[in-house]
């Protein structure tokens, strides 16, 4: 078979998978920009994105934060992408097979997310009779649905989120079901991006911006993380779960291996043994093999 036989084909498929009218989306999706770090901000080694294999991305949220610009784009730097606002098309259709099992879709999630993607140039696609997003900012819409599932209304509640990317969970929470207090807990340049964009979205919400290195100790009603305790060093994680995890009476963690693997960090059966009355799940869609949801109630 001919080499321009094997690429039609192939463009047929993307067709297929991605339907005509988001080949374009797709295409544009992996014309990334690069970033050279600068060393003002370099990683101090405590978790995988503050490590030198993504050394551009502290250098990234303080430009972001700083330079309209910048921000205006800032999910179209390759780095970002790499880290966290990597959700991929058809991923965002298996979050919104997940949604449709809460009840379905409403016009308000729509509306919602059209004005959270509007800012940072992240790449979005077109969703059959629901609208034009970024598969990223659906990820969060599920998270928010697991959770209300799980332990109801967060009015009232205490919220501590462990890695908090430019922010775009805490920005769904806060907008579609406001805690008393919400605590975010990254790396300081991280949290400067996350201050810029929940700022920015105007979004309501009673939060405190916490280094997440050295975290201090916390007692909440409810901790969540997409992924971000589980790529933490084990020394650093050890410190979560003295002083925030382990003084939360609920809990819900999306946990992959990559700690584990590249750190010596935590397992999930250590885990489990860990955190009183805590429960694994195989993770809904699954986006990397071996991802769980760690859940418990007290």
């Amino acid at each position: 078979m001919s080499s321009n036989i094997i690429k039609f084909l192939r463009f047929l498929r993307q067709i297929q998978d991605y339907e005509f009218r988001n080949l374009l989306n797709f295409f544009m999706s992996k014309r990334l920009i690069n970033l050279k770090a600068d060393r003002n901000f370099y990683p101090q080694g405590t978790s995988i994105t503050d490590s030198t294999r993504y050394s551009s991305y502290l250098t990234l949220c303080v430009l972001a934060s700083k330079n309209q610009k910048i921000f205006s784009k800032f999910r179209s730097y390759k780095v970002i992408v790499e880290v966290l606002d990597h959700v991929t098309y058809k991923q965002g259709k298996e979050y919104l097979k997940a949604i449709n099992k809460f009840g379905g879709w409403n016009k308000q999630y729509g509306e919602l997310i059209e004005k959270l993607d509007y800012y940072g140039g992240g790449k979005k696609f077109h969703y059959k009779n629901l609208g034009t997003f970024t598969p990223t900012m659906l990820r969060y819409l599920k998270v928010h649905l697991d959770l209300l599932n799980y332990f109801g209304t967060f009015a009232g509640l205490r919220i501590t989120e462990i890695g908090v990317g430019f922010g775009g969970q805490a920005a769904i929470l806060g907008s579609l079901n406001r805690p008393y207090q919400y605590n975010l807990l990254d790396l300081p340049e991280v949290l400067k991006l996350a201050e810029k964009y929940l700022s920015i979205n105007t979004i309501d919400l009673n939060y405190v911006c916490i280094d997440g290195r050295n975290p201090i100790e916390l007692t909440s009603d409810l901790v969540i993380s997409n992924y971000g305790f589980s790529e933490l060093t084990r020394n650093i994680q050890s410190k979560y779960l003295d002083r925030v995890i382990l003084k939360s009476r609920m809990g819900y963690i999306t946990w992959n291996p990559l700690s584990e693997r590249d750190f010596n960090g935590y397992s999930i059966e250590e885990l489990l043994n860990l955190i009183p009355n805590s429960i694994a799940l195989y993770e809904e869609p699954n986006t990397y093999p071996g991802n769980r949801i760690i859940t418990w109630k007290n």
